[in-house]
């Protein structure tokens, strides 16, 4: 594995470390998250279909990656939602 390869797949180690422990993705857009997990499935998918390890394991590494900051921020975003329910209950009352 070359160096480069080394770099891109564990670039999304520091963010999700930071996530975890801060339970903060608010600068995280889901959108882009979206798109880098399908872009990353997809290379992943092709790995296999070219019987490239290389390709595979890089991918299915960041793929893991990416998938945790994509589910943190899917659930940040049902608590902002749940968050926003009871004030808005609260405010009612």
């Amino acid at each position: 594995m070359d160096i480069a390869r080394i770099f891109t797949t564990f670039a999304f180690v520091p963010q999700v470390i930071k996530i975890v422990k801060t339970k903060n993705t608010e600068a995280i857009s889901l959108q882009t998250c979206l798109l880098q997990v399908i872009g990353v499935f997809l290379w992943t998918i092709h790995g296999i279909i070219q019987s490239d390890m290389a390709i595979l394991g890089t991918n299915a590494i960041t793929l893991c990656l990416t998938t945790t900051i994509l589910v943190c921020k899917i659930g940040s975003i049902k608590r902002e939602d749940a968050e926003q329910q009871v004030s808005n209950c609260l405010e009612e009352e």
